[in-house]
């Protein structure tokens, strides 16, 4: 099969390629598009490819853009964070979804599947009536994320959202520092966990950090404009408040809300 791959996360991206490539039945990944217009266009210049591997959420929109206006669908494997719970509504012939972080068995597994409907005899194709069903139900059943659904070798550990000490970006990684001192590496942009965060709660310190504020132990002022936290568990560099958070920064730890 030919792959299209359309994944806005440049990590998980990398990830997907290194997987498919390795994988025999894969001829090429022939092109990887980030948004609903870079895949639109993509495919009115160069056509179907045989398989499409795309996450749901774009940057532009949800995906479901991109096949609407397709005269057919090929199959479909997702690739995505949302609870399988509420992936239930993707049961579409064609259709299959990987739930981040995916490994190699994840991907075997859905590729086996759709070559076993094709060597069957049935072509794996997708209506696109059932998907924007699928699409339909997906949008009224999800909440925003509880969880981060993280493996740890044979384990797959669900770790609370809200519960993280905070959160911070070390060699391009970001990590979840839990409250007994544990860490664990998130397969998500800081952007993207800021957003799934209660910002009563939660505050970006600076671009590498989001803190929560019953972690901060005390706050030292080290300039006029910047203060520096104490944390709890320790973090082993510098937590300064960035100049250009700081006046936000002192309304929102008086409890006047980030934006007052």
């Amino acid at each position: 099969m030919r792959v299209l791959l359309v994944e806005d996360e440049a990590a998980a991206a990398r990830k997907l390629i290194r997987l498919l490539e390795q994988d025999k039945r894969i001829r090429e990944v022939i092109a990887h598009v980030d948004s609903v217009e870079s895949a639109t266009t993509w495919l009115e210049q160069h056509g179907l490819p045989d398989l499409f591997v795309s996450d749901i959420e774009l940057g532009d929109g949800l995906s479901f853009e991109i096949f609407r206006s397709l005269p057919r669908c090929p199959p479909i494997v997702f690739v995505t964070a949302y609870d399988q719970y509420a992936l239930e509504a993707f049961r579409v012939p064609g259709v299959d979804y990987l739930l981040k972080p995916v490994n190699a068995e994840d991907l075997d597994r859905a590729l086996s599947k759709l070559f076993a409907l094709r060597a069957n005899g049935n072509t794996p194709s997708v209506e696109r009536s059932q998907l924007r069903e699928a699409f339909e139900s997906l949008g009224a059943e999800t909440k925003p994320a509880q969880r981060f659904l993280v493996r740890m070798g044979e384990k797959l550990l669900a770790l609370p959202v809200q519960q993280a000490a905070y959160y911070y970006v070390e060699d391009r990684v970001v990590f979840y520092q839990a409250e007994d001192g544990k860490r664990y590496p998130l397969d998500h942009s800081l952007d993207e966990v800021e957003h799934m965060l209660d910002s009563d709660r939660f505050f970006r310190i600076n671009r590498q950090f989001i803190v929560q504020d019953s972690a901060i132990v005390d706050m030292t002022v080290v300039s006029k404009s910047r203060v520096k936290l104490n944390l709890k568990p320790a973090y082993g560099g510098d937590t300064i408040v960035s100049k250009e958070r700081s006046p936000v920064f002192r309304r929102w730890i008086q409890g006047q809300g980030p934006e007052a």
